[in-house]
C-alpha cells in the first residue's frame, strides 16, 4: 500500500470521518481517493512511487511596466 505524509490536517471521509493531522502518516489502497488528495495539497508521497497527478498552476501574471513609466 502506498505511504504518505499529511501536510495540510484533514477529515478522511474515507475513514470514517478521522482527522489526520499535518504532519502525521496516512495509509491507503484507494488510488483515486490518493490521487485526489495529493491533488488537492493534502498529502505528499513517501515512498519511492510518486503520483502521476499534477496540481494546477496558475498562469504567471505579466509584470512588464506600461510604456511612460
Amino acid at each position: 500500500m502506498p505511504d504518505f505524509t499529511v501536510i495540510k490536517t484533514f477529515r478522511d471521509r474515507e475513514s470514517d470521518l478521522k482527522i489526520f493531522e499535518s504532519g502525521s502518516n496516512y495509509v491507503s489502497n484507494k488510488k483515486e481517493w490518493t490521487d485526489y488528495l495529493v491533488k488537492e495539497g493534502f498529502l505528499k508521497s513517501t515512498g519511492t512511487k510518486t503520483t502521476t497527478v499534477k496540481k494546477e498552476e496558475k498562469p504567471k501574471r505579466n509584470t512588464s511596466k506600461k510604456s511612460g513609466e
